[in-house]
């Protein structure tokens, strides 16, 4: 049995160094196509990491009038922290708005001279609103158009409006970004399997004496046949191993740029590194049945056994 399976793999191994430029050909498209597949890959997963940043910036603000007292404001908060999907609610007392005000105007003292004139803390208290998603905040900006709120609020600032502008305008960018990824990837895949039906051809007419011998003195069918799917099988495990360490070298490469560019927000080496064994082995799984497949085929249409 051993011996059998150690001349399978040698015959598989004769068929490739046989026809080595052929081989390469065909392992250098399939590491092109993994290459493509993994970086729409990683682009997905980094624009993903980059949306989910934005939205965790968004906020609302909403300014109290100065009089307004902090039950008042207390009673506002209760309200809004029974409306769907409203995450935090942050108060701002009136002392800690004049103290931020101070602390951001401490290096423009003109700033200040105001808030001698006037004597008292002309600041009325805020509350600062998160939501677990930016659509939550039409359900926010409804239940503070109530009447009953008129006369305590004095303003709002709307900073997720222009965040959300943002994210539908990015959102529509990487859609075709992805778009264009998945078509180049498609068209490398199509060649791929062109070569590795190409190879398995050439494979199968170079060694057409051989076979004609095998067959000949008994062996079976599969015998025959399992040589050429071990051949695709071979050009899948170097293609998984040459692209991925193309892949995450290039990760390693550009990781620190984005680290720079967007913080600690978007980690494509910490997310691949640590799901490296589902990312390689789903590409090889993939990979490997779709060589089979093709190579079955092409062993059903040019070997008749």
């Amino acid at each position: 049995m051993f011996y059998s399976i150690w001349r399978i793999i040698k015959f598989s191994s004769t068929n490739i160094w046989r026809n080595f430029w052929l081989s390469f050909i065909t392992t250098s498209t399939i590491i092109i196509t993994l290459m493509s597949v993994s970086l729409v890959w990683a682009l997905q997963i980094g624009l993903k990491q980059i949306i989910s940043s934005a939205e965790k910036r968004i906020d609302m603000s909403v300014y109290f009038y100065p009089s307004i007292t902090d039950a008042q404001a207390n009673s506002v908060i209760t309200a809004l922290k029974t409306i769907p999907g409203v995450q935090e609610i942050a108060f701002v007392t009136k002392e800690q708005a004049l103290a931020n005000y101070e602390k951001m105007a401490k290096d423009s003292p003109e700033l200040l001279d105001p808030l001698s004139a006037i004597g008292q803390n002309p600041f009325g208290s805020s509350i600062i609103i998160k939501t677990n998603e930016p659509s939550a905040y039409s359900g926010v900006i409804e239940e503070l158009n109530k009447p009953q709120y008129k006369d305590l609020i004095e303003g709002q600032k709307k900073d997720y409006e222009e965040n959300r502008l943002f994210i539908d305008s990015f959102s529509a960018f990487t859609n075709k970004v992805r778009l264009s990824g998945l078509i180049i990837s498609f068209i490398f895949a199509i060649i791929a399997v062109l070569l590795i039906f190409n190879a398995i051809r050439v494979a199968i007419y170079t060694q057409r004496e051989e076979i004609a011998i095998m067959k000949l003195v008994g062996a079976s069918n599969w015998f025959v046949r399992v040589p050429f799917l071990i051949e695709t099988a071979i050009y899948s495990a170097i293609a998984i191993i040459i692209s991925g360490g193309l892949f995450f070298a290039l990760l390693y490469f550009v990781q620190p740029y984005l680290g720079i560019y967007f913080g600690g927000d978007v980690d494509l080496l910490g997310y691949f590194t640590d799901n490296a064994v589902t990312f390689l082995g789903l590409e090889f799984i993939v990979l490997a049945s779709l060589n089979v497949l093709v190579g079955s085929l092409a062993l059903r249409r040019y070997l008749k056994v």
